[in-house]
């Protein structure tokens, strides 16, 4: 997640699921408990932890009622509801289909 003063953000539920992944025994490249905290760790000071509020949960409710995600989407609105409430004007990924068109934050793959 990029921010309009070009800020680097990523939620706090994203580094949580990059930890269980780089972790788990099942990811090719599983990284030690030291490496895996050692990247934790570069990644808090490199990036703005975004975490969920009340305001949040408000603008949540409100991409739901008005996108109606499927059951899985609901994680990913969530973190369309972070970057809109934290100014944040680009999001960064892979899976850009899983974001609505919304006017408010652009959606980009890194990749293409």
């Amino acid at each position: 997640l990029v921010s309009k003063s070009s800020d680097k953000y990523i939620t706090y539920n994203i580094l949580l699921e990059l930890y269980r992944v780089i972790t788990s025994k099942v990811y090719q490249h599983k990284l030690p408990f030291s490496e895996a905290t050692n990247l934790m760790n570069y990644i808090r000071h490199d990036f703005k932890i975004l975490h969920s509020t009340a305001v949040t949960e408000s603008i949540l409710n409100d991409l739901i009622q008005e996108y109606k995600p499927k059951s899985g989407g609901v994680w990913d609105y969530l973190i369309l509801a972070q970057a809109i409430e934290n100014g944040v004007a680009i999001i960064y990924t892979k899976n850009t289909k899983d974001f609505p068109e919304n006017g408010l934050v652009k959606i980009v793959d890194p990749t293409v």
